[in-house]
């Protein structure tokens, strides 16, 4: 790795430390500073005819007042890593227009210049760490697409920067007046993480964790390559019809969405494991906790990754299982910023071993807000693009439709594997749908094909006897 460039004093707004997930980020960051692990690309489709211009100074705007996208890293002969708040940082945007070429060729260049950008990746120390481009796809058709080291902010962020965006656009392009509002700055939400009681949190992810022996492993193909990370994934849209019935079947038990997902993946996770006690990973917003004036509107990271446990007993129905993990999910929030590393600590776990090795990420932001910007632009599909250091991640988000993202280590995964973990997931949220008295302990997972293996094999054996 280059030596970073120096910075001049008189450039520099803000020195500050870093969270605890930022910490781990820039961890293995330096593990493997050239592998695509916490590269973050979004791809947002715009309707509406753009002035290239103000487009960028816009964006210029929104650097302008929201420090995170102004920050380098220093760590070298320091005792502890600081993230450096540039006075100022320019953003230029990269244009292009394919708008003349042929479908397929269209598709092509833009999956061509998305992987570029992955390529490229990012340099912590010297930055910048955010970039946005433009692509002109068709008449009034664009697709912006912004990408960042997920060390700067988290998918909320996203949604905050946008209205910034769309806001000073507005105002460039028309003359309307703009609205500043004061934000909460990150370092402010550093210095509310030191007044958090470590003694309460210990206390309740020991009564949490309490009795967890096992470890929910996945189905690797090749172990002896775990620590490199080369990510592919996987997308799986569901049809409407299976998104009507989720969507009824979780407001029947009065839980989230996003609690029948954690509890389908944890479901899945028992029948690879055969046990009925499952830990994994979810990502929470770490925005939940209203002591802290202003959280909402910070930019910057805030999420974390905390573990979830789905245990169910013999006789046990899924509904009552996913009001249980609904009613640990309130429970947790208060403690969702302990970090992982401190969780571990906390329980009796062989220290050679991960918690967990896959994580679920629900991203219900709410884009639905930016649909009508007020600028004549409107946001008419989106798509996200992360990678974790876990080996496998399930990031699901729901715009107009629900789209399932199996990100996955490529280095210690087969793709047919990914393909089957991802239809049988799929046989469990159908079967989760269709009956509210199924019992756990009698959800179906095989898919088809594997059914009738099953009973071709049951009849050869009845036949032989």
């Amino acid at each position: 790795m280059e030596s970073s460039s120096k910075l001049n004093k008189k450039d520099v707004e803000d020195i500050i430390g870093l969270s605890p997930m930022q910490e781990g980020i820039l961890f293995h960051y330096l593990l493997s500073p050239e592998t695509e692990q916490y590269f973050e690309q979004y791809s947002f489709s715009l309707a509406g005819d753009i002035s290239l211009p103000v487009f960028e100074k816009a964006w210029n705007y929104v650097v302008e007042t929201n420090e995170m996208l102004r920050t380098v890293y220093r760590w070298k002969n320091l005792d502890k890593p600081v993230q450096i708040i540039l006075k100022s940082r320019q953003v230029i945007v990269k244009y292009e227009d394919i708008s003349v070429l042929e479908s397929e060729e269209k598709e092509r260049v833009k999956n061509n210049f998305k992987v570029e950008d992955k390529k490229q990746g990012f340099d912590l120390e010297d930055g910048p760490l955010f970039r946005v481009y433009l692509l002109k796809t068709g008449y009034s058709q664009y697709e912006m697409i912004v990408s960042n080291h997920h060390i700067l902010f988290d998918g909320w962020s996203y949604m905050l920067l946008l209205k910034d965006f769309f806001k000073a656009y507005n105002h460039f392009l028309t003359g309307t007046e703009l609205e500043t509002l004061k934000k909460t700055k990150f370092k402010d939400y550093l210095k509310w993480l030191g007044t958090l009681v470590k003694s309460s949190e210990e206390i309740f992810w020991k009564e949490y964790l309490k009795g967890y022996k096992n470890q929910a492993l996945l189905p690797l193909d090749d172990i002896k390559k775990r620590n490199m990370v080369t990510a592919k994934n996987i997308i799986c849209k569901l049809n409407k019809d299976l998104t009507c019935r989720l969507k009824s079947f979780a407001v029947g038990w009065e839980v989230t969405l996003g609690t029948v997902f954690t509890a389908a993946w944890g479901l899945l996770l028992q029948k690879y494991n055969s046990t009925n006690d499952v830990v994994f990973g979810t990502t929470v917003s770490g925005r939940s906790n209203t002591e802290m004036e202003g959280i909402q509107n910070i930019v910057g990271l805030m999420i974390n990754t905390v573990p979830v446990r789905v245990c169910c007993s013999k006789n046990e129905k899924v509904g009552e299982m996913l009001q249980k993990i609904s009613k640990n999910t309130n429970e947790r929030q208060s403690y969702e910023a302990t970090p992982l590393i401190d969780i571990i600590s906390y329980i009796d776990l062989d220290k050679r071993q991960s918690l967990f090795d896959s994580i679920i990420v629900i991203e219900n932001y709410p884009f639905e807000e930016l649909r009508r910007s007020g600028t004549g632009l409107k946001i008419t599909g989106y798509q996200g693009y992360g990678v974790t250091n876990y080996d496998l991640a399930l990031a699901i988000t729901w715009y107009d439709e629900i789209e399932i993202n199996f990100i996955y280590n490529s280095d210690v995964f087969e793709e047919v594997t990914i393909e089957l973990l991802k239809e049988r997931y799929i046989v469990l949220l159908e079967n989760m749908s269709e009956n509210k008295e199924n019992y756990c302990n009698d959800m179906e997972f095989l898919i088809e094909e594997e059914k009738k293996l099953l009973i071709r094999d049951e009849v050869f054996f009845d036949y032989c006897l």
